[in-house]
């Protein structure tokens, strides 16, 4: 039966969320009182600063507008339009798979 097998690994998750949660917290707890307050602020505010700049170095090589453009969008009023060619007939299931197939063998070859 689904519902009671979906019930189960319910249950199951709950019990390792709630595990993984503890054991975090006796982590944390084991930081906090092994380490003076001030050193643990300068820690977090380290890694705050290493987390800003891998994320300015992360979004300083996005150009949205260009990324709009060449998925043949247009943003209007705070809208994206579609300005594609309206294709006559979709490609078939079996022919994006056999693509999506092909693209994967080629990164893998």
């Amino acid at each position: 039966d689904d519902s009671v097998a979906g019930n189960l690994h319910g249950s199951v998750s709950e019990e390792l969320r709630r595990t993984s949660h503890q054991q975090w917290l006796s982590v944390v707890e084991n930081i906090l009182s092994s380490h003076p307050p001030n050193h643990i602020l300068a820690a977090l505010g380290h890694l705050a600063q290493q987390n800003t700049l891998e994320i300015q170095k992360l979004t300083s090589s996005m150009d949205i507008d260009h990324d709009i453009q060449a998925l043949k969008f247009r943003l209007e009023s705070s809208h994206l339009e579609d300005v594609s060619e309206k294709a006559g007939a979709l490609p078939s299931v079996n022919s994006l798979i056999q693509e999506g197939w092909g693209a994967c063998e080629r990164l893998w070859v």
